[in-house]
Order: structure tokens, then sequence, then C-alpha cells
């Protein structure tokens, strides 16, 4: 027959090896990425910023995670909450920037297609982005029901088309659905269009898909 203090001395090993099965095998925290801008040939990265500095134009784009684009909603309309927040068990469903771009030449407008800045994987997957009108007909009734939404939208998204007078300057959101993209590195192709019959100024900004610490 086992003495008391054997069987105590089983008891606690059991224990222990079942609590490192249930260690094992419990759920892992989903993982969260960020994106960080690398080095191209015609744009500069400064303090994890894209900067390109044309002759008629000055361009910032930035990726922002979920904090960072819930706080620029908040800064343009007030009391908005995030439609594109994480979904269940806080997995993030979009990628998101934000494009600044002020006009520095003397008499044309900058002129851009936000719909049409895609972002490319090394797979052949192409990301495009919601403007303003996509990102109503997607959202309202779904994400959100908030009757104001229309209005909100469009303090911090790009409209369909954008056209940028001399010494003026635009600020917006692109907010591209993840899906379920599994690529570590993706290519911004960004198109500025002609508006004097030039050929239009064509760029590729590549970006790292890094999991956060």
């Amino acid at each position: 027959m086992r003495s008391t203090r054997d069987i105590f001395l089983m008891t606690a090993a059991l224990s222990g090896v079942l609590a490192l099965a249930l260690a094992g095998c419990a759920p892992h925290p989903p993982h969260t990425y960020r994106l960080t801008p690398a080095p191209g040939a015609r744009y500069a990265v400064e303090g994890g910023s894209v900067e390109i500095h044309g002759e008629k134009f000055n361009l910032h784009l930035i990726p922002l995670d979920d904090l960072g684009r819930a706080a620029f909603i908040r800064a343009r309309a007030a009391g908005a909450a995030d439609p594109f927040a994480p979904g269940p068990g806080g997995i993030s469903r979009y990628f998101t920037f934000k494009l600044s771009i002020e006009n520095t030449g003397a008499s044309r407008p900058v002129v851009f297609q936000p719909q049409s800045i895609f972002l490319a994987s090394e797979m052949g997957d192409r990301l495009f982005p919601l403007d303003f009108p996509e990102a109503y007909r997607l959202l309202f009734g779904t994400a959100s029901s908030d009757p104001r939404l229309a209005d909100d939208l469009s303090k911090y998204l790009f409209d369909a088309g954008v056209s940028i007078d001399p010494g003026k300057r635009a600020e917006g959101l692109l907010v591209y659905p993840v899906a379920k993209l599994s690529a570590h590195k993706l290519r911004m192709e960004l198109t500025l269009l002609s508006t004097d019959g030039e050929p239009n100024d064509n760029y590729d900004i590549f970006f790292m898909r890094e999991k956060k610490e």
C-alpha cells in the first residue's frame, strides 16, 4: 500500500503534467502586424514615413496602426467611431495609410484617383483602397448604422477623385481591406495624373509587413 506521502507526490506530479498539457493546447493570441517603409530609388524614408519632393508637389505617406487610424478619425470627425476597427479576437482587418499631398506648383492642379493606388504582393495579389462612396456602401448597415456616417467618412477619406489647386493641400486615409493576405513585402503603385498632356508621374513605394512585438 502506498503511503499518504507517495500519493501526494504522485498527485502533484500528475497535476503538473496536466497543467503543461493544457498550456500547450491553449489558444495563442492573434498576431498583429505593422507596415514599415522599405528604401526606394525615388523617395526618402524619414521616421517611418515616406517623403517625395517633386517639382510641383510634396508628398507625405505614413502607415497607421489601428490606434493611429482611430486617433486620426477622431481628430477629423469629433465623436466618430472607427468603422474599420479590429474584428473578433482583435484581428486587424485593414491596412491604413495617411496620405498628405501639397501642390507647390504655380498654375496647375495635382490630380489622382485614390482607388487606383493599389498594393501588390510578391505573389501577385492586389488590394485596392476604399474611397468615400465605396466605403459608405460597404459599411452602412453592417459596421455602422449611424446616420452621420456619410458626413464623417467625407472628413477623413478621399473622394472618388482628388484635385489639389496650387498652394493647397489634401490629406486623408487610404484604407485597404486585408482579407487573407499573408505576403511580407508589398508594393504601392501611386500615380499622379497629368493635366497638361505630359506623362503621368508614377511611383513604386515598398513596405515590409512585420509582426509587432
